[in-house]
C-alpha cells in the first residue's frame, strides 16, 4: 500500500485539512488500490473533494469529482461514505469497484474523463 507522508505535502495546507485528506485518500487506496486519487479536504468550505486522475498530470483541475460534506463524516469514523464515494466515481467511468486493472487509464479517458484540460 502507498504511505502518504505528511511532510511532503505541498506547504500552506491547514493541517487539520492535511489529516483528513490523508486519512481519506489512504481509505481509497485501500480499499481501490492502484487508482490514482486526489483528494482535497477544506474544513473552512465543509468539503472533501475526491477525484480520479488518468491524464498524468497531477494537481490539474478536473471537471468530475465527488463532493462529501465534512459533518457527515464526524459520525462516520470508517470513513464508509467515502468508500461509497470513491467507488461511484468508478463506476461513473466504467471501471470497477476494486484493484485497477491494467487497462485502467485508457478506459477512464474512453469513458469521459478528460486528459486535455
Amino acid at each position: 500500500m502507498e504511505t502518504v507522508v505528511m511532510s511532503d505535502l505541498p506547504p500552506g495546507i491547514p493541517p487539520a485539512d492535511a489529516v483528513l485528506a490523508v486519512d481519506c485518500y489512504t481509505k481509497l487506496i485501500e480499499h481501490y488500490p492502484g487508482h490514482r486519487w486526489r483528494v482535497t479536504a477544506d474544513h473552512k468550505g465543509g468539503v472533501v473533494f475526491i477525484q480520479l486522475l488518468y491524464a498524468g498530470v497531477e494537481r490539474k483541475e478536473w471537471e468530475w469529482g465527488w463532493v462529501i460534506h465534512i459533518d457527515r463524516l464526524n459520525g462516520d469514523p470508517s470513513l464508509r461514505a467515502i468508500v461509497k464515494a470513491g467507488g461511484e466515481l468508478l463506476e461513473r467511468f466504467r471501471l470497477a469497484r476494486g484493484p485497477a486493472q491494467a487497462d485502467a487509464m485508457q478506459r477512464a479517458l474512453e469513458n469521459g474523463i478528460d486528459g486535455t484540460r
